[in-house]
Order: C-alpha cells, then structure tokens, then sequence
C-alpha cells in the first residue's frame, strides 16, 4: 500500500506519512474528509495538490503566483511539474520565517531551487509593486486577503489564465466561531464577485473536503 501511495504522490518524499485528512482535521461530514489524504492538518490535501502538479502540465506555465508557501509541500508539487515540463518557476510568498525555512529545506532536498523563488514579504505589498506576469495564480495565504491579492493581480493585468483559491467550503461555516465564519462567508463573497468580472470567464467549485473548495478562472489575455 506505502508504495502505491508513493507512486501515486511521486512528486512527494517518501519520509512524510501518508494520512486520511479525517484524522488530521474537523470538518462537517458534507465534506466527506475521509475521502481525502493529507500529511498534517495544515498542509492542502494531496488530491488537489496532484491536480495542481497535472495543471501545470497541462497549462505550461511560465510563471507561477503562489501565496502563502507554508512548509512548502505544495510548492513542491508545482515545482516538480514545472521541472517536467524543463521550464517554469514557481514565485512563493511567505511572511513567515519559521514556515519559509522549512519550505526551503524541502526544496532543496527535492533539487528543486532552479524552479523555486521564495519571496519573505506581505503578499498585498509585493504584488503591488509587482511587473512579473504569471499564468496562475495560488491563492492559499490568510483567507481575508486572498480575493484581494487577485483583485490587486486583475487590475494590473498580472495574472493571465487561471485564479485558483484554497478553502472557500461553504460549508466551513457551520464549524467555525461567529467571527470565523463572518470572515469565511465574505471571503466567499469577494471571490464570487471576482468571477464576474468581464476578463474573467467564470469558475469551477469542488464541494468536498474542507480544504478542496476552489475556485477557479481562465482569463484570456
């Protein structure tokens, strides 16, 4: 089973535990969590972080937005597909050290660092000064600033085929504390209205599994 998993997750380290997200994290049994694997209670499932390291296959991108590293798993998935495709890179942002050093440990143990660039700053700062264009952007940062780091992308006409936002679940709401969900609901709202925007060409959401609730665009230059 253990070398089914790694054939599977092939861009993921044999030395992290595989785990049923259920076992990890709370979620409300709409979200059908035990469907999901993950590797702690923090880091994106590994479906969607294998439809993320298909995407970029498929999508051929330049250049990759990522918002909010972490310890850099998903990073590495991004990474890794780019390194398939013998082109690309993936721009990381991550505010914190502690979680940027573990990030970079992981790449450079993967001999990843030529697709890699992490950046240590606020996201809204960066991109506001930014002129790189990139052909998706990954959205997983704080949930109050992520729509408003793809608002920031949009107006400057940064960020060219696809938005993709990590733990938009409607359904996070009946699990969270007043103040939460108030903040989850109107990260919602924001990304919807994102969607209408005309150089945007709608979205897909995917309800299940607390964290595989995305939302996603193509937006034609």
């Amino acid at each position: 089973y253990k070398k089914f998993m790694q054939n599977l997750y092939s861009w993921l380290p044999y030395t992290l535990d595989i785990v049923r997200e259920s076992e990890v994290h709370s979620h409300v049994p709409e979200e059908k969590s035990y469907l999901f694997k993950a590797i702690d209670g923090a880091t994106t499932e590994l479906e969607i972080l294998n439809w993320l390291y298909a995407t970029v296959q498929i999508v051929k991108p330049s250049k990759i937005l990522e918002t909010g590293s972490f310890i850099g798993v998903g990073t590495l998935a991004m990474a890794f597909a780019c390194k398939i495709n013998s082109f690309g890179k993936v721009y990381s942002l991550e505010s914190k050290s502690v979680y940027l050093e573990d990030a970079k440990k992981l790449i450079q143990l993967a001999e990843l660092n030529n697709f890699v660039e992490f950046i240590q700053e606020d996201s809204i700062e960066y991109l506001k000064k930014c002129n790189y264009k990139f052909d998706i952007g990954f959205f997983d940062s704080e949930n109050c600033i992520r729509a408003k780091e793809c608002e920031i992308c949009l107006d400057k006409n940064i960020l060219t085929k696809m938005a993709i936002f990590h733990d938009t679940s409607k359904h996070r709401c009946f699990e969270l504390t007043e103040k939460d969900k108030i903040e989850q609901e109107k990260y919602r709202k924001d990304v919807f209205e994102l969607a209408k925007r005309k150089n945007c060409t709608g979205y897909y959401e995917n309800e299940l599994s607390e964290k595989f609730k995305n939302l996603n665009w193509q937006k034609y230059l």
